[in-house]
């Protein structure tokens, strides 16, 4: 699929972008689907705002961190009113961190994720969370300490960050074009979604 003009600098950032995004949103919800579901409605409404986005990678980063999965509706997308999910337990030394992460609350297991994955500095994190950087420094050390209690290596900012790449399955990491996200962005604004 060929991208127009018009819509190349948004192909590039969502081209560039959708590993990072998809690995967050894989860390944070736990399951591929809804970061997938997540990722293309952000992607989506961010093509569809773009001119009127003063910076489109942090709203998209932003969008993808504060979502709510149940609420993600894709009209391009046939999907049943409700989904079930399988409880069951996350097997294997690199989904454990994901299981892991989902025993956090919610703020410590965004830091964590924004700063050991997306590789996000603490002033950024707290800039896009609205925090001050004291609460971002306290939630990242809590965050820490609960992961390295389970596995001391987790201590390590780098075996941390290892960990976290190894977790999210390599499809998830793998770049685009952007194409497809161009094209989700078109049907939204021809539907009036968003």
């Amino acid at each position: 699929m060929a991208v127009g003009t018009r819509d190349l600098p948004f192909a590039a950032l969502a081209g560039q972008d959708r590993p990072v995004l998809l690995g967050t949103a894989y860390l944070l919800l736990g399951d591929r689907t809804r970061a997938g579901r997540v990722v293309d409605a952000v992607l989506a409404g961010v093509h569809r705002r773009w001119s009127r986005l003063a910076d489109p990678r942090r709203t998209a980063l932003l969008e993808v961190v504060t979502a709510d999965p149940q609420t993600v509706r894709l009209p391009w997308v046939a999907q049943d009113r409700f989904e079930l999910v399988d409880g069951g337990p996350v097997t294997g030394r690199a989904p454990s961190v994901v299981a892991d992460l989902a025993q956090l609350p919610p703020v410590q297991r965004t830091v964590v994720v924004l700063t050991a994955y997306a590789g996000l500095a603490a002033a950024e994190v707290a800039a896009l969370l609205d925090l001050s950087e004291p609460e971002v420094a306290h939630a990242t050390r809590l965050a820490r300490f609960a992961l390295g209690a389970r596995e001391p290596g987790r201590l390590s900012d780098v075996a941390l960050s290892a960990e976290l790449r190894e977790a999210v399955p390599p499809d998830l990491r793998a770049p685009t074009d952007g194409a497809q996200d161009v094209a989700n962005g078109h049907r939204l604004a021809r539907r009036g979604w968003g």
